[in-house]
């Protein structure tokens, strides 16, 4: 049984300007004085990886994957992306989310592989394309970014203050049932995978919060508005790629893995038997795409435990 993620942070990593080229107030395109921190839920030491969760999500989704790097020679990181879990920054599109993502991976001191589900995908090929120097190599799971990724229902989810009431009260009432008892047999049912019910419940349970899922409701605008920006920045990404993607995954249909897998240059696609929660189901599968990536050594034991806060606040 996992041990649960630690809800209590400690400083960690310092993302003030000072001493970051370029950087003139915190993180590029968040406002000077613009109150925030990033929470960073740390394993490990060595070469980094950076995970971004889904929309809605959190860092805890990761931690099966983080678990199965341990010990290999990395310093894996999970973000609580702005608008979630215990990050203060308020959530935003694509753009927003690529601005943070790109002030913490200037600060590691060595290029990345950024692993990214779902919504995140968009910010991750945003960055690789825009700061390749500070990425090594990119996982996408269950990506969005191909025109296929957004449906009619995305669009009228996304559509004005009744398509996104619906969309917050769908994903409670959603997290409710599946935190009922066998409420783990829904998920199959919605494309999103097979799951242990303390899985299940871990992985939907930012459905429940009200921030939550009101940053679901803001990303899903981005979705609809920014997602042609993402698919222009993949045909031009030039990093290695690993594109993963679900068989019977209901949220980002095969075809539209598949055809993002296309868009990017000399990726490497790789469907699996499963839905679309590809962290929890197949952490195995995500786990290998990193150390493909990486080169990472094989396992000699866990690495320590590191939970930490990244100030985003301009001084």
């Amino acid at each position: 049984m996992r041990t649960p993620m630690a809800s209590t942070l400690e400083p960690e990593l310092d993302l003030g300007p000072a001493g970051v080229p370029g950087v003139d107030a915190g993180v590029p395109g968040v406002a000077a004085g613009e109150p925030g921190s990033l929470a960073v839920y740390a394993m490990g030491s060595g070469r980094p990886v950076v995970f971004l969760h889904g929309q809605p999500g959190g860092a805890e989704v990761w931690q099966p994957v983080q678990e199965l790097l341990a010990g290999r020679g990395l310093r894996t990181l999970a973000l609580d992306r702005p608008g979630y879990g215990n990050t203060s920054l308020e959530a935003g599109g694509f753009r927003h989310n690529a601005e943070v993502v790109t002030g913490v991976l200037a600060r590691l001191g060595a290029p990345a592989v950024v692993v990214a589900h779902s919504w995140a995908s968009g910010p991750a090929l945003l960055v690789a394309r825009r700061s390749p120097e500070l990425v090594s190599g990119l996982v996408l799971c269950a990506p969005v970014g191909d025109p296929r990724s957004v449906t009619v229902l995305d669009r009228a989810l996304a559509h004005g203050p009744v398509g996104r009431f619906v969309l917050r009260a769908a994903l409670a009432a959603g997290g409710w049932l599946v935190h009922r008892p066998g409420g783990e047999h829904l998920l199959p049912i919605a494309g999103l995978g097979h799951l242990q019910p303390a899985a299940a419940r871990s992985a939907t349970l930012p459905a429940l919060a009200r921030r939550a899922r009101k940053a679901a409701a803001i990303e899903q605008m981005a979705l609809v508005e920014e997602l042609v920006e993402v698919r222009r920045a993949a045909r031009r990404v030039r990093v290695p790629t690993v594109v993963l993607g679900g068989r019977h995954d209901g949220i980002v249909r095969p075809a539209a893995v598949q055809g993002l897998a296309q868009w990017i240059p000399g990726a490497r696609l790789e469907m699996v038997e499963g839905g679309h929660l590809l962290p929890v189901e197949h952490a195995d599968a995500v786990a290998h795409a990193v150390v493909e990536l990486t080169g990472a050594r094989p396992h000699v034991g866990a690495g320590p435990d590191l939970e930490g806060v990244i100030d985003l606040r301009a001084r």
